[in-house]
């Protein structure tokens, strides 16, 4: 979000629906475009301004949960819940 800060008490959810992506070509050119800031124009492109979100895998508890990947790290897990505290996040998975 080009407007975000640091400390401005939120998160920035981005997330691309699948189905609104015309082809592998313009999901190409997408992920291309992230390295420049030019992602944003992307009509499949979404981003929403929340204090806490939760994401649950849709692997079953069977098959060990789910993998998410937090700021370039994996956790193992079949749900990732997350909130701004002031001025601190706390990310918490199990």
């Amino acid at each position: 979000m080009p407007n975000a800060k640091l400390n401005d008490e939120n998160i920035y959810l981005t997330y691309a629906l699948s189905r609104e992506v015309n082809s592998k070509i313009q999901l190409f050119n997408f992920l291309l475009d992230i390295s420049n800031g030019e992602h944003l124009k992307y009509p499949f492109f979404k981003t929403v301004r929340v204090r806490s979100l939760r994401i649950e895998s849709m692997s079953k508890p069977d098959d060990g949960g789910g993998i998410f990947a937090v700021d370039g790290e994996l956790i193992n897990s079949s749900q990732l819940q997350v909130t701004v505290t002031s001025s601190t996040m706390a990310v918490i998975g199990s």
